[in-house]
């Protein structure tokens, strides 16, 4: 364009400029960017070449917001961030590579007894995890606890950033198993046993037909003659037990004493002993 300015007084005498009107233009930064799937940044742009300051934002997969906010979609894959200028005319794109998010849990597969725990060591490349479990419980931190019946369980970690970024352990709940020994005592009246058992579950509860035992397994036998039962169950799942027979003779140091030690009689007679 050309602007010319002409004297009033002598149109004779005229003066021109020449004005070069430049086209606007945007332009974004950085133009390409690898992100992981939910990860945030801020895109920046530089707009010339026109008075106005608005711009506008779109992302096909993505979330952006003024002032160029963006958040990468839940899925990996290629996304673009674009910038319009004043009345869409002019824009600028950027690239954004999203990389899936690993996450690693360990360990993979485990076998528990009732009323053991178990702390999970877990790594993730990006953002936070949530936790959860088919049976028993766990804590935000990967701690896990079995529940109190036996099975096969499902421990599983998944990203916050997105539902298909996960990782999982299969934990094994055995049964309680129990031993008591030995399985046979025999005692004199009143006499003792201290009783040794193994319980994977942890203590045991006891208890005896006849006689008394005690919270560690000393079994004190009954004074009276007899066959009796010991038992030990386990405190976490009583139906899993383990029996003993005690079997209660006569003292060692009781003698029982006839008399007459010897008589004769004539046949049909009688005596009282």
């Amino acid at each position: 364009y050309f602007l010319q300015v002409t004297s009033a007084v002598n149109p004779a005498i005229t003066a021109t400029a020449k004005i070069t009107v430049a086209d606007p233009a945007i332009s974004i930064s950085p133009t390409s960017v690898s992100l992981f799937a939910g990860e945030q940044m801020r895109f920046g742009y530089s707009l010339t070449g026109t008075p106005e300051t608005d711009v506008y934002w779109s992302s096909p997969g993505g979330i952006i917001n003024p002032p160029g906010d963006y958040r990468a979609p839940a899925w990996s894959g290629t996304d673009t961030v674009t910038v319009f200028g004043p009345f869409h005319l002019v824009s600028a794109t950027a690239t954004v590579d999203v990389k899936p998010i690993s996450i690693h849990l360990s360990p993979s597969s485990q076998t528990l007894q009732v009323g053991s725990t178990l702390q999970f060591a877990y790594s993730t490349d990006f953002g936070g995890l949530t936790w959860s479990a088919t049976g028993g419980e766990i804590s935000p931190t990967g701690l896990y606890t079995p529940p109190a019946t036996p099975g096969s369980f499902q421990v599983t970690a998944t990203s916050t950033s997105g539902a298909q970024y996960r990782a999982t352990a299969t934990i094994t709940v055995a049964a309680p198993t129990l031993t008591l020994s030995p399985s046979t005592v025999d005692l004199p009246q009143g006499g003792t046993f201290q009783f040794a058992y193994s319980c994977s579950s942890g203590g045991v509860n006891w208890s005896a037909s006849g006689g008394t035992i005690s919270g560690d397994g000393l079994y004190t036998a009954p004074s009276g003659l007899g066959t009796f039962i010991v038992t030990a169950a386990s405190a976490l799942d009583p139906a899993v037990s383990a029996s003993a027979t005690v079997t209660v003779t006569l003292s060692s140091d009781k003698k029982i004493l006839i008399t007459p030690g010897e008589l004769s009689l004539f046949p049909g007679a009688s005596s009282h002993f």
